[in-house]
């Protein structure tokens, strides 16, 4: 295996096709989606029976 250089060279002037638009999230925006195990577990165990019975 051959030992390569890596040159970095620093510019102001670089052009991209990738394009980079900022966002802000506020806290008061998002919404809290409360975890219910419970429900999950209930619609989890349909679907499996749901599976089974096909």
């Amino acid at each position: 295996m051959k030992n390569k250089e890596l040159k970095v060279v620093y510019t102001n002037d670089f052009k991209s096709r990738i394009k980079i638009e900022p966002i802000e999230i506020r806290p008061e925006e998002l919404v809290k989606e409360k975890y219910n195990r419970a429900k999950k577990k209930a619609k989890d165990r349909k679907m499996a029976e749901e599976y089974l019975d096909r």
